[in-house]
């Protein structure tokens, strides 16, 4: 298990700068829960950061809102790994809500203290 931890890290920590841009990005994106293109922009930026090989099942509900399934498809050995979530967010657009700082190693977004 810990080799299998170590991997990981290794792959997050070689892709650092590319994560760190894609969260700026997303941060940036307004995505109330009633701002349903916002909601839809910040599901494709994920998809188009989301490895390739990975299965994406798309379904959009009564507002036109995208929901995106991601999954590793067919279970192997080893299993199947499903990535699910969500990516609105409840502060409305008239707030400061997309903070996005950064101070030394650390990154400060909505609802932190600096």
């Amino acid at each position: 298990m810990e080799d299998i931890i170590l991997e990981i890290r290794e792959k997050i920590f070689g892709r650092k700068t590319e994560i760190l841009t894609f969260l700026e990005e997303m941060v940036s994106i307004n995505s109330y829960s009633r701002n349903y293109e916002g909601i839809n922009l910040v599901g494709e930026l994920v998809r188009r950061y989301m490895p390739a090989g990975l299965d994406r099942d798309v379904s959009t509900d009564r507002n036109g809102v995208n929901h995106h399934l991601f999954s590793t498809g067919v279970e192997e050995e080893g299993g199947n790994l499903v990535l699910l979530g969500h990516v609105h967010t409840v502060f409305p657009p008239d707030t400061d809500s997309r903070k996005y700082e950064v101070s030394g190693e650390n990154i400060f977004g909505a609802c932190t203290p600096i």
